[in-house]
């Protein structure tokens, strides 16, 4: 069969089939064929974009402290959710973007990066350190940006064509608490997206980024010094169709002032026109909960959105990028 004939009887399909049955045939079509997924990424490509971010890594290695942040900021313990059981002491945090496995390891080994705490100072009674990070890894963005996100975007497709990339070009993405600028990143080099936002209160992260971006020549990024709970940042998010959020105000925000910073950022988000796909990293009702807030205002600071599924995209992910797993969850503004 010619490949115009295929393309027909596809697009035939897809106008009389189930929506069960698109989910089906697209996840059919990524496992066995995905050379078809037209994209300017291919598998190999991919894989440099990946070599790329770990260079961008690389670069800002230097310029903080193994946990991502600078040597003058303080972390703030939470006070409720599951952080909150993990005891300071005993836990090291690393950034996942600036040190993956293949970075952090050679250092566990050499005794450079903490692995192991003592039960009993002085004794060989060590056991493994809890090991937590706020950011997310080179690979789980490839994951979620190459593979997840155009499902969510255009779930009734099967190929990305020249229309969807052009469709995204139109597009407007803001990170909410950018930092040190992973998202935007891989946002830039594994998606269309025209507009890439960062909005960060410090601005000392936003120089960071603006310097690399400005250095590699990653034009789409710009950055915006605000307070995501203030009114500054409204007009931020008014514009954009995709917003990511990934556990921003944990680890940084009073225990005392968590709930409000969080009410006031959902208030901001309800001002996004309707179709926003929201990314949230872990849920956002777990973060919301994380807060101490009770589970019945949760549900009621929720109900403006509702989640999408995107299982199915995310399973392809994983076997494509060989990852344990994917940890995303997208919502759709109502």
């Amino acid at each position: 069969m010619k490949l115009a004939a295929l393309q027909k009887e596809l697009l035939a399909f897809q106008k009389k089939a189930k929506p069960q049955e698109l989910n089906e045939l697209k996840t059919f079509i990524a496992d066995a064929f995905f050379e078809l997924h037209e994209h300017k990424d291919d598998k190999a490509e991919v894989q440099d974009k990946i070599a790329t971010l770990h260079e961008i890594a690389a670069e800002i290695r230097p310029l903080v402290n193994i946990a991502g942040n600078f040597k003058t900021d303080k972390e703030i313990w939470p006070a409720h959710g599951e952080f909150s059981e993990m005891n300071p002491e005993t836990t090291a945090v690393y950034d996942d973007f600036l040190y993956p496995d293949e970075v952090l390891d050679p250092l566990m080994d050499a005794g450079e990066a903490k692995c192991y705490h003592c039960n009993a100072c002085g004794s060989n009674d060590t056991v493994p350190l809890d090991i937590i990070s706020h950011s997310a890894s080179a690979v789980q963005l490839a994951a979620i940006f190459r593979f997840v996100l155009p499902a969510a975007l255009f779930p009734n497709d099967m190929v990305i064509t020249g229309a969807m990339r052009a469709a995204m070009g139109r597009m407007t993405l803001v990170d909410i608490g950018s930092r040190l600028g992973p998202v935007l990143y891989a946002a830039h080099e594994l998606t269309d997206i025209g507009t890439i936002v960062g909005v960060e209160i410090d601005e000392r992260y936003n120089n960071l980024v603006n310097t690399v971006a400005k250095r590699r020549g990653l034009g789409r990024i710009s950055t915006v010094t605000a307070d995501v709970t203030t009114a500054a940042a409204a007009p931020v998010l008014e514009g954009a169709d995709v917003v990511f959020i990934h556990n921003v105000f944990d680890f940084f925000v009073s225990p005392d002032a968590i709930q409000s910073a969080w009410r006031a950022t959902l208030t901001n988000l309800r001002r996004a026109k309707k179709g926003t796909l929201i990314l949230a990293k872990p849920a956002l009702h777990t973060m919301l909960e994380n807060s101490g807030m009770p589970e019945e205002a949760v549900t009621k600071e929720l109900e403006f959105v509702e989640e999408v599924d995107v299982s199915q995209a995310a399973d392809v992910a994983v076997a494509e990028l060989g990852l344990d797993g994917l940890e995303i969850f997208f919502y759709r503004i109502k």
